[in-house]
Formats: C-alpha cells, structure tokens, sequence
C-alpha cells in the first residue's frame, strides 16, 4: 500500500487516524498560527505541513499516538537534552519534539523553543542580505578595476567633463 500525497493541510488532516491526533494536529496548527507572525506561510512539503518565513522553520507530523514538532535548522536552537529530540545527531539539521496532549503543546517550553526558532530565521536571512551585498560591493569592484585596466582611468575621463574641473 502506498501513502496518499495530500495536496493540502486540510487533506493531511483528514488523513490522520486515530481521531485524538488529528484533533491534536488541527490544534498544532492553531497553535502555529497564532504564534508565528501574519505573513508566514503554510504548504505540503515532502507530505508534510511545512510553516515556512524566510526559509521552512518547522513542520508537523504525525505518529500512531503523538505528534512532532520539528525544527528545520534545529542543530542552531539551544541544547535542552530530553527536550528536543535527535541531539545524538542522527538527523544532521533536524531537532524535534514529541508532542502527546494539547498540554504539551501550549507549554512554556514549545513558545521558548518556537521563539528562538524565529529568531535564527531572522538571523539566517540576515546573513544571507549581507552576503548579498558582499557579492556585489564585489562585482562593484571588479568593474570598477577592469574600467580602471580596460580604457584609462576613472579619474582621467571624470576630469574631461567641466562639472568636474577646478576653477
């Protein structure tokens, strides 16, 4: 038997048996939406609900009697041993948590961990931007020297224009 590929959040949902973690994974997604900012998305990814801002941050996924949280670049998030699971490394970017109750899920400990989550998003894209504007002060002065070896100096052709001439 081969596994359905759900199109949406909504088929995944109606998927999941038994009924107690489907209503588990329904209120995962609640939780995800209330707590991620507006404009974070939500897909099927690798048949997964994936919550995605600048890159995928976490997903859901289902179990016989519990569901995981799982965190993308989990490897970055702050060591807590017990808690987030596959630290032993098994999964090379992936951290989890095992989620059996809408208790577990609105703990303190899930919103610290989502939150730092967000927060390394937030970071990552941030690196990314300033290696973008590396690359191009970059290229930026890559032209400028080959304009430099290629036809006379810059400093040459600024000083032919009149604006540029001393009085």
């Amino acid at each position: 038997m081969t596994k359905s590929r759900p199109a949406t959040i909504l088929e995944y949902f109606e998927e999941t048996h038994p009924s107690e973690v489907r209503e588990l994974l329904i209120e995962a997604h609640r939780f995800l939406q209330e707590n991620l900012p507006p404009f974070a998305t939500c897909g099927i990814k690798w048949r997964l609900p994936f919550y995605t801002l600048n890159r995928n941050i976490c997903y859901l996924n289902r179990h016989p009697d519990h569901i995981t949280l799982g965190f993308s670049f989990g490897y970055k998030l702050s060591l807590r041993p017990g808690v987030l699971l596959d630290e032993n490394g098994t999964l090379k970017h992936i951290r989890y948590l095992e989620l059996f109750s809408i208790g577990d899920l609105y703990s303190e400990t899930v919103n610290g961990i989502l939150q730092e989550a967000l927060i390394i998003d937030e970071m990552m894209r941030r690196k990314l931007n300033e290696r973008r504007i590396q690359n191009i002060l970059q290229e930026s002065f890559f032209l400028k020297t080959s304009l430099m070896l290629g036809g006379g100096s810059m400093s040459e052709k600024a000083s032919d224009s009149p604006a540029n001439s001393i009085c």
